[in-house]
Protein backbone atom coordinates (compact mmCIF):
# COMPACT_ATOMS: atom_id res chain seq x y z
CA UNK A 1 0.00 0.00 0.00
CA UNK A 2 2.78 2.66 0.87
CA UNK A 3 4.61 2.43 -2.74
CA UNK A 4 1.30 2.78 -4.08
CA UNK A 5 0.61 5.84 -1.87
CA UNK A 6 4.12 7.43 -2.34
CA UNK A 7 3.49 6.84 -6.36
CA UNK A 8 -0.15 8.69 -6.69
CA UNK A 9 1.24 11.31 -4.29
CA UNK A 10 4.36 11.94 -6.94
CA UNK A 11 1.71 11.90 -9.67
CA UNK A 12 -0.79 14.56 -8.29
CA UNK A 13 2.56 16.80 -8.23
CA UNK A 14 2.64 16.81 -3.98
CA UNK A 15 5.99 16.78 -2.27
CA UNK A 16 5.16 15.99 1.41
CA UNK A 17 1.98 13.74 2.68
CA UNK A 18 2.22 12.78 6.14
CA UNK A 19 -0.80 10.22 7.45
CA UNK A 20 -1.70 8.51 10.11
CA UNK A 21 -0.48 4.71 10.21
CA UNK A 22 -4.07 3.59 9.04
CA UNK A 23 -2.98 6.14 6.04
CA UNK A 24 -5.46 8.70 7.01
CA UNK A 25 -3.95 12.52 5.32
CA UNK A 26 -3.08 14.68 8.42
CA UNK A 27 -0.87 16.92 5.79
CA UNK A 28 0.08 17.52 2.07
CA UNK A 29 2.29 20.28 0.73
CA UNK A 30 4.14 21.00 -2.37
CA UNK A 31 7.03 22.87 -1.28
CA UNK A 32 10.81 21.78 -2.15
CA UNK A 33 13.30 20.35 0.04
CA UNK A 34 12.75 20.51 4.02
CA UNK A 35 9.92 23.53 3.91
CA UNK A 36 7.34 21.38 4.86
CA UNK A 37 8.55 19.37 7.05
CA UNK A 38 10.24 22.14 8.57
CA UNK A 39 6.83 23.64 9.51
CA UNK A 40 5.26 20.78 10.59
CA UNK A 41 8.31 20.45 12.84
CA UNK A 42 8.34 23.86 14.19
CA UNK A 43 4.49 24.62 14.05
CA UNK A 44 2.66 21.62 14.37
CA UNK A 45 4.71 18.62 15.36
CA UNK A 46 1.71 16.62 16.75
CA UNK A 47 1.51 15.63 13.07
CA UNK A 48 4.54 13.73 12.72
CA UNK A 49 3.52 12.06 16.19
CA UNK A 50 3.15 8.54 15.53
CA UNK A 51 2.55 9.34 11.60
CA UNK A 52 4.09 7.77 8.09
CA UNK A 53 5.87 10.34 5.79
CA UNK A 54 5.98 10.35 2.26
CA UNK A 55 8.38 12.75 0.48
CA UNK A 56 10.07 12.96 -3.18
CA UNK A 57 13.42 13.83 -1.87
CA UNK A 58 14.43 12.58 1.67
CA UNK A 59 17.82 14.80 2.73
CA UNK A 60 19.36 14.03 6.36
CA UNK A 61 17.33 17.21 8.23
CA UNK A 62 14.11 15.18 6.76
CA UNK A 63 15.10 12.20 8.63
CA UNK A 64 16.44 14.62 11.19
CA UNK A 65 12.45 16.09 11.54
CA UNK A 66 11.10 12.59 11.57
CA UNK A 67 13.17 10.95 13.81
CA UNK A 68 12.68 14.06 16.28
CA UNK A 69 8.73 14.38 15.79
CA UNK A 70 8.27 11.01 16.44
CA UNK A 71 7.44 9.83 12.62
CA UNK A 72 7.53 5.64 12.88
CA UNK A 73 8.32 5.28 9.43
CA UNK A 74 8.93 7.50 6.10
CA UNK A 75 8.73 6.26 2.21
CA UNK A 76 10.83 8.28 -0.62
CA UNK A 77 11.62 8.08 -4.09
CA UNK A 78 15.24 9.33 -3.33
CA UNK A 79 17.14 9.50 -0.55
CA UNK A 80 20.53 10.74 0.31
CA UNK A 81 23.04 8.84 2.07
CA UNK A 82 23.64 11.07 4.44
CA UNK A 83 19.74 10.27 5.18
CA UNK A 84 19.89 7.02 5.57
CA UNK A 85 23.01 6.31 7.81
CA UNK A 86 20.77 8.89 10.09
CA UNK A 87 17.86 6.73 9.81
CA UNK A 88 20.11 3.91 10.32
CA UNK A 89 21.84 5.39 13.50
CA UNK A 90 18.51 5.74 14.71
CA UNK A 91 16.62 2.71 14.25
CA UNK A 92 14.29 4.78 11.96
CA UNK A 93 12.38 3.36 9.28
CA UNK A 94 13.15 4.67 5.76
CA UNK A 95 12.21 3.09 2.28
CA UNK A 96 13.38 4.53 -0.81
CA UNK A 97 13.71 3.30 -4.34
CA UNK A 98 17.35 5.02 -5.28
CA UNK A 99 20.07 6.73 -3.09
CA UNK A 100 22.39 9.69 -3.66
CA UNK A 101 25.05 10.82 -2.16
CA UNK A 102 23.86 13.71 -0.89
CA UNK A 103 21.33 16.42 -1.48
CA UNK A 104 22.36 19.25 -4.18
CA UNK A 105 22.36 23.03 -3.55
CA UNK A 106 20.58 25.53 -5.75
CA UNK A 107 23.59 25.61 -7.84
CA UNK A 108 23.04 21.96 -8.50
CA UNK A 109 26.77 21.12 -8.20
CA UNK A 110 27.55 21.73 -4.60
CA UNK A 111 26.57 19.67 -1.34
CA UNK A 112 23.50 21.67 0.05
CA UNK A 113 24.38 23.71 3.03
CA UNK A 114 21.17 22.41 5.25
CA UNK A 115 22.07 18.77 3.71
CA UNK A 116 25.96 19.44 5.05
CA UNK A 117 24.37 20.75 8.31
CA UNK A 118 22.39 18.07 9.09
CA UNK A 119 25.53 15.33 9.51
CA UNK A 120 27.76 17.56 11.27
CA UNK A 121 26.82 15.74 14.78
CA UNK A 122 25.66 12.25 15.37
CA UNK A 123 23.62 13.64 18.43
CA UNK A 124 20.33 14.74 16.32
CA UNK A 125 19.46 17.70 18.63
CA UNK A 126 23.09 19.46 18.32
CA UNK A 127 22.39 18.89 14.47
CA UNK A 128 19.03 20.18 14.48
CA UNK A 129 20.77 22.97 15.89
CA UNK A 130 22.94 23.35 13.34
CA UNK A 131 20.29 22.60 10.80
CA UNK A 132 17.83 25.65 12.41
CA UNK A 133 20.95 28.04 12.14
CA UNK A 134 21.48 27.62 8.04
CA UNK A 135 17.93 27.50 7.55
CA UNK A 136 17.89 30.78 9.59
CA UNK A 137 20.53 32.13 7.64
CA UNK A 138 19.08 31.29 4.30
CA UNK A 139 15.94 33.37 5.24
CA UNK A 140 17.48 36.25 5.81
CA UNK A 141 20.10 36.73 3.90
CA UNK A 142 18.63 34.82 0.63
CA UNK A 143 21.82 33.14 -0.06
CA UNK A 144 23.79 29.84 0.93
CA UNK A 145 26.06 29.62 3.61
CA UNK A 146 29.28 27.43 3.77
CA UNK A 147 28.84 24.81 6.37
CA UNK A 148 32.05 23.04 7.32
Amino acid sequence: MENEVLKNMLEANHRTLITDEEGNEKFVADSEGVRDLNYVFHKRKELLEDSVVYKDLFGGANAIFCILGGAKKAYTKVASKVAIEICKENNFELHYEETIPFVLSNNGVTICPIENASKTSKDLSVALKEVEKVIEFIKTKKVCPIVR
